[in-house]
């Protein structure tokens, strides 16, 4: 086949890496990639590498992509491509508390990503699990890196859920610049004052509206 994409002993040990962590922050990727051209004798890119390997698996379902959430770093993250991929990976829990991970989702897609504290734990009901239940179900989504709990009284999703659950977050705004999923902050959404559409995260708009003046993407003018 003329199209047929084979990996090398070094794309096997990268693969491997992210197989044995699914994420991996990007400051230690590089490290990984580092190492990993030492002892094979290439000179490769990390984005060379990316790029091979996912026209690679994609065939099976999989690929490596970037996520960044405020105010952590770049992370690599190892996803399957299948839109139910919560309820594959969390055997461990029980019917009632994956309904009511899918009630909270549902929720936090509906409010740019995120939910009160009280609201969450009253959302609970609606699943039939118990209040002091569902305050367990919340510390196991945490533990487990699909939600987090942020200062200002919310649950946001984590890098884990903006990954594997991507086909579920279709209603989620994207930045017009990096093209990810823009996540509220404390209710609140970084958009254009002049109802372009436009959507940009805080750290991507910061650099383009200095370099020019204020000024939308999308529209030319004045953002905020």
């Amino acid at each position: 086949m003329d199209d047929y994409v084979e990996l090398e002993k070094n794309h096997h040990a990268i693969l491997q890496a992210f197989i044995s962590r699914r994420i991996i922050e990007d400051s230690t990727f590089e490290k990984i990639v580092e190492e990993t051209n030492r002892l094979c004798r290439k000179n490769l890119q990390p984005t060379d590498y990316i790029n091979h390997i996912n026209s690679y698996i994609m065939e099976y379902q999989l690929q490596i992509k970037d996520i960044r959430i405020l105010p952590n770093p770049v992370y690599w993250v190892l996803i399957n491509l299948n839109a139910d991929e919560f309820s594959k990976s969390a055997t461990k829990y029980t019917a009632h508390e994956t309904t009511y991970f899918k009630i909270l989702l549902e929720k936090m897609i509906s409010n740019g990503g995120e939910i009160g504290k009280t609201e969450a734990l009253n959302s609970g009901t609606q699943a039939e699990i118990t209040l002091s239940k569902a305050e367990t179900v919340l510390r196991s989504l945490i533990e487990d890196g699909w939600i987090k709990s942020i200062v200002s009284g919310y649950y946001t999703l984590c890098e884990r859920s903006l990954a594997d659950l991507d086909p579920l977050l279709v209603d989620l705004p994207k930045c017009n610049l990096c093209h990810q999923k823009v996540l509220t902050v404390n209710g609140k959404l970084n958009q254009c004052q002049n109802d372009c559409g436009t959507t940009l995260h805080h750290y991507c708009s910061q650099d383009w509206l200095q370099k020019h003046k204020n000024q939308c993407p999308k529209c030319k003018q004045q953002f905020k």
